[in-house]
């Protein structure tokens, strides 16, 4: 049970939120948002994915607008549907607040799932207060549970998952709890993405930490698909009525990051590294000599990927690692309007 002084502060919290949703400017923050927004309303008053604007019937190229996709009912969002499949049917009570509302109530749950995973991860309440405390006060987290995009809704989505996915790695007796357990974290993977496609990065985690640490790896993972395949089969479903493709990540271009093409050599090193952890995790370990030749080989085949016409792929990861993790401000963002600060 938790603890009446984390109650106290998530409750705390969930009050300061939900005034805080009330105050908050309803106006839109940039293009993204008010392109969610439009998607939604659009579904809400026609129960259509199309951006209603004439671009159907007179097909000119004044009426695109940026960020909506050419499908075959019309111009839709290019982004996943989460926000306009959970917003459309409050957009009436809520109107432009509707997005900011269903944000505070993911982060309400966030606080939840975040308790619980201290508690789970270190068995503390102690630590699972402080975790509270970091989360609410020492993160970029608050703004995005009062705004307008979906973030907030992606990491509770995100964070359940990886609650689930502790539990069922963490258990060896019960098979059918494992599967359940591992079902709902696959879906809550595949949930996320309805909201944010980033959230697929969990499985390649999820599939090396099962593998290395899980009590029974094979039900776990076999729990984890069987609970992202439905899920990934309405999404399917939904961007062929949008965007006319079966591909569940697209954003409805020709090209870009959602092409699975792009992301080949990465999804190979990553299938080979997995088959490496499973080896490592049938053998029992490995001795020196193996390690030592398992990253000799390994230097080898980064030389002679580097020396390809691939190359340019470790080029561009190298620098999106540094750009992430150590300076963002190499990121030249060179669209309309965007201004590098000094």
């Amino acid at each position: 049970l938790m603890d009446k002084k984390s109650l106290t502060l998530i409750f705390g919290l969930a009050v300061l939120f939900l005034f805080g949703a009330t105050r908050m400017s309803d106006g839109f923050y940039n293009i993204d948002e008010v392109i969610y927004f439009i998607g939604a309303e659009a579904f809400w008053r026609t129960g259509s994915f199309a951006v209603q604007n004439g671009f159907e019937s007179f097909h000119s190229d004044d009426l695109r607008v940026w960020l909506l996709s050419e499908g075959p009912s019309g111009l839709t969002p290019q982004y996943p549907l989460g926000l306009t499949l959970a917003g459309f049917p409050l957009m009436e009570l809520l109107g432009q607040r509707t997005f900011i509302f269903l944000n505070v109530c993911a982060g309400i749950g966030t606080l939840f799932v975040t308790y619980a995973l201290a508690i789970r991860l270190f068995g503390s309440k102690q630590v699972a207060y402080i975790a509270i405390i970091l989360l609410a006060f020492c993160s970029f987290w608050p703004e995005f549970v009062l705004a307008q995009w979906p973030h907030s809704l992606s990491i509770f989505c995100t964070s359940c998952a990886i609650y689930f996915f502790l539990v069922a790695s963490e258990n060896s007796q019960r098979v059918g709890h494992i599967l359940l357990m591992a079902g709902l974290s696959g879906g809550m993977v595949a949930v996320g993405l309805f909201f944010r496609l980033e959230a697929i990065l969990l499985l390649p985690a999820f599939a090396a930490i099962a593998i290395l640490f899980a009590q029974r790896p094979v039900v776990v993972m076999a729990g984890g698909a069987l609970g992202i395949l439905p899920v990934l089969v309405v999404m399917m479903l939904l961007n062929e009525a949008r965007f006319g493709t079966l591909n569940p990540l697209s954003y409805g271009s020709v090209g870009g990051a959602t092409v699975a093409t792009r992301h080949l050599i990465p999804a190979i090193a990553m299938l080979v590294g997995l088959a490496g952890l499973i080896c490592y995790r049938v053998g029992g370990g490995f001795d020196r000599r193996t390690g030592r030749i398992i990253v000799f080989v390994g230097g080898i085949c980064l030389c002679a990927l580097a020396l390809s016409p691939y190359g340019h792929m470790l080029t561009r990861i190298a620098r999106g690692a540094h750009a992430l993790l150590i300076d963002s401000t190499v990121i030249v963002d060179d669209r309309p309007g965007v201004f590098r600060q000094p």
